[in-house]
């Protein structure tokens, strides 16, 4: 199986629940992880068109998506963005709600997306899906 390349994206509010998913995603199996968070840039004065590059670059490389929150993640502007493009670039995306709340409530954009993995209200769950993927592409 060639590793997996997993890009996730989340509000600011949700910073605790990327790095539970992470842990978590990484006691199942290993993978690369391309998300750009917050802790990955020295310069917080860096250029806005750098940012939007490197978030770019890495949703350009990464083969999954993972989208952290219900529905509202889909308002918050980063996220959107990065969603967005996820689509534009024809990633698998995966949604997870972080609180076991309804995992229907994705954000719009993803729930009728041709390459929703489907939303995942358990981590384990989601990283059996992952596994089950094809990361050659």
């Amino acid at each position: 199986m060639t590793q997996p390349r997993i890009f996730i994206t989340h509000r600011h509010r949700y910073n605790d629940h990327y790095w539970t998913l992470r842990h978590k995603l990484r006691a199942e199996f290993n993978f690369q992880d391309l998300s750009v968070h917050d802790h990955k840039f020295e310069d917080d004065d860096l250029p806005l068109d750098f940012l939007l590059g490197k978030i770019d670059d890495q949703i350009k490389r990464c083969n999954v998506f993972i989208a952290i929150g219900r529905r509202y993640v889909g308002r918050a502007a980063w996220c959107k963005w990065e969603i967005d493009r996820a689509i534009q670039l024809n990633k698998w995306i995966a949604t997870w709600s972080p609180h076991g709340l309804d995992p229907s409530e994705a954000p719009a954009s993803v729930r009728g997306y041709a390459l929703h993995l489907g939303p995942f209200t358990q981590a384990r769950a989601l990283a059996t899906k992952l596994r089950a993927l094809d990361f050659a592409v």
